[in-house]
């Protein structure tokens, strides 16, 4: 995991006095009247290029036109340690009065939920706004690997991609070797995810752990439509009705131990979350209640839809309500449970060992 260091601290701060200045909306405010006189920026913690880029941007364009004056949103990526940077920046250092919006990875609730002292927010206390696409993995390897099945997987090194140690990429393919007996070996440290699918087409890589089907088809659709793609198993509670996912097996079905079941399914409903959008613990209740109806409307907006059909986003959202909930069920989860799940996908990043003079 990548752990902000002082400097990238501190160029949050700036960030955050900087961008909050002009704010001139008053506490007394009705929330109408404050997004009717606010500058809002969007807070996307993935760098450019990626899957979750493209569904914060598409978010940022079409969600003004659900508020008062439908202004300009500033997007603004601030990317490192699968949106651990930008969690602690939205609950430590984001004005919490509503203007600041976040796109993030739902691994930030595992990295919470697993003690790791760097992670200084509580997912529980985000006030969790919607997302608009969910997050049915879909584990692949391009055409040109040597191994295209997890029975192959099982018996051969398959070396996969991906960002931080914590991200989902990295934590899907531990699970799937402690959980099925898979052989991946992991190559970490690319920035975003157009860099690992760049290293699979080149063959640096074999493949990727963790990418949503419905993010493939967005953003790599001639892959799949010239069948450079194999998938392997779906990270899902149910299957994705997709043809071309026909017959491609569940996590959790293939898991025969009981307890390991019980922890593949925990994994799957947290790791289904999807692209979700948040806001800061301190963010009134009506300004969340008002951006939670924003969002909804967005969703059902005939130039959303287009757009989104035109970048080929399959579409299947969830409530902010929905998610609340679902995370804070994470705060009473089982305790044993809890210390089997970290010993299974979580890793800590090496201490670089200072030189001697």
């Amino acid at each position: 995991m990548k752990i902000p260091t002082p400097a990238s601290a501190l160029a949050c701060l700036i960030l955050g006095l900087v961008a909050g200045t002009p704010q001139t909306a008053d506490a007394a405010d009705t929330a109408e009247q404050f997004y009717s006189k606010t500058k809002v920026r969007m807070i996307i913690g993935t760098a450019v290029g990626g899957s979750y880029d493209l569904m914060g941007r598409l978010t940022a364009r079409h969600i003004r036109n659900q508020l008062p004056g439908k202004p300009a949103i500033l997007v603004q990526n601030m990317p490192g340690g699968g949106s651990l940077i930008a969690s602690n920046y939205l609950y430590n250092v984001a004005p919490q009065d509503g203007s600041v919006l976040g796109a993030v990875v739902p691994g930030i609730i595992f990295t919470a939920m697993f003690g790791e002292k760097s992670a200084r927010y509580d997912p529980t206390k985000f006030h969790w706004i919607g997302y608009a696409m969910d997050a049915v993995s879909v584990p692949t390897v391009f055409h040109t690997s040597p191994v295209k099945s997890l029975a192959e997987m099982r018996e051969k090194e398959v070396v996969m991609g991906s960002g931080g140690i914590s991200s989902m990429d990295a934590t899907n393919a531990r699970l799937f070797n402690a959980l099925l007996g898979t052989k991946i070996k992991l190559v970490t440290g690319y920035k975003g995810g157009d860099a690992i699918n760049l290293a699979m087409e080149r063959g640096e890589i074999h493949g990727r752990a963790s990418q949503a089907w419905s993010a493939w088809k967005a953003v790599r659709p001639d892959w799949i439509r010239d069948r450079k793609l194999v998938p392997i198993l779906q990270v899902a509670l149910e299957p994705v009705p997709d043809p071309e996912l026909k017959g491609i097996p569940l996590l959790v079905d293939l898991v025969k131990n009981d307890a390991d079941r019980k922890i593949a399914r925990v994994y799957t409903a947290i790791a289904t979350i999807g692209r979700p959008v948040v806001m800061g613990p301190g963010v009134p209740a009506d300004r969340v209640a008002f951006m939670r109806k924003a969002y909804a409307a967005m969703l059902k907006d005939p130039a959303f839809l287009a757009e989104a059909a035109k970048q080929r986003i399959s579409l299947k959202p969830m409530e902010g309500e929905k998610i609340q909930a679902l995370v804070a069920e994470t705060a009473a989860l089982d305790g044993k449970l809890v210390a089997r799940m970290k010993s299974i996908v979580y890793r800590k990043r090496a201490k670089k060992k200072r030189k001697k003079n």
